[in-house]
C-alpha cells in the first residue's frame, strides 16, 4: 500500500437498508457526478442511493465519466462489485473500477510441477496501458462477473498461454493485497496466487497480449525484480510462492 497523493472521498452505497463503504473516488471526479440522480456528496462521502439497481446507477455513472474522458476506453468487461465482506452486491464495466476505487480481485499463475527450478514469465505487449513490456507471470488477470477463482485463472490461461489447465491440478499458494494510485484513479485489489501441480505445455499467446514467454531460474527472477523489470504484482506472487 502507497500513501495517497491526492485527495479521495469514501465511497458509500446503500445495499438492502445498509451504508455500505465499497470504494473510494478522486476528489476532482466528484463535480462530473454530482447532477446524477442517486449521487448525493456528504461530508467526506459520496453516497450512492440508486433509484432501482445499484448496478443501473453504476451504467450511468460510467457513462458520464467516459464521456468525460474519466475512465479508460476498452471493450467492455463486467465485474462484480464487493462490500467488504467480499459479497457481490452490484455488477459494473471494468473501467470504472479504478474511477471509483472498487475493490478487484486479481488470479495469478506462477508456473508448474517444476516451479521454483522453472520460473516461466510473459512479456508485456508494448501497446499495453499499464506495464507495457514488463515481464509478468505466466498467466494473471481479474476475475470476471459470475466466475470463482478457478474459473478465472483457467480462462486467462487458454487466453493469454493457450495453456488447458485441470482445476483439480491447480495448487493455492495465497493472496496479498494491493493499494496505488492508478492514472483514473485507485487501484485496490486482492491477488490470489496459484500454482500447478502437474507439468503445463509450452505457452503461446491467444490474445497478444504477451509478447513473448522465457523461462528463467530463481536468481535471474531475483535479479529481474531487483531491477524492476517485472510487474509489481508479479514480482509479489513470485516472492510469495519462492517462500512457500
Amino acid at each position: 500500500t502507497q500513501a495517497l497523493t491526492t485527495s479521495f472521498l469514501d465511497v458509500v452505497c446503500l445495499s438492502d437498508g445498509v451504508l455500505t463503504p465499497i470504494g473510494r473516488i478522486r476528489a476532482s471526479v466528484v463535480p462530473v457526478l454530482k447532477g446524477l440522480k442517486g449521487i448525493t456528496v456528504e461530508d467526506d462521502s459520496l453516497l450512492l442511493t440508486p433509484a432501482t439497481t445499484l448496478t443501473a446507477l453504476f451504467a450511468d455513472i460510467f457513462a458520464e465519466v467516459r464521456a468525460k474522458g474519466l475512465c479508460p476506453t476498452r471493450s467492455p468487461e463486467p465485474l462484480d462489485v464487493r462490500d467488504r465482506h467480499g459479497n457481490a452486491i452490484a455488477q459494473a464495466d471494468r473501467a470504472l473500477f479504478r474511477v471509483l476505487g472498487l475493490h478487484t480481485q486479481a488470479v495469478r499463475l506462477v508456473g508448474d510441477e517444476t516451479f521454483p527450478q522453472s520460473i516461466p514469465l510473459g512479456k508485456r505487449s508494448s501497446v499495453k496501458r499499464v506495464g507495457a513490456g514488463l515481464w509478468d507471470n505466466l498467466a494473471a488477470g481479474l476475475v470476471g462477473a459470475g466466475e470463482t477463482l478457478t474459473e478465472a485463472l483457467i480462462r486467462e490461461a487458454k487466453e493469454e498461454a493457450g495453456l488447458t489447465i485441470d482445476p483439480d491440478a491447480l495448487f493455492y499458494i495465497g493472496s496479498f493485497e494491493a493499494e496505488r494510485e492508478d492514472t483514473f484513479g485507485l487501484l485496490r485489489e486482492t491477488t490470489h496466487v496459484f500454482k500447478t501441480t502437474g507439468a503445463l505445455e509450452a505457452p503461446i499467446n491467444q490474445d497478444g497480449e504477451v509478447e513473448e514467454f522465457c523461462v528463467t531460474h530463481p536468481e535471474e527472477a531475483l535479479a529481474r525484480i531487483e531491477a524492476g523489470t517485472l510487474m509489481p504484482e508479479a514480482a509479489k506472487a513470485l516472492l510469495m510462492a519462492l517462500a512457500h
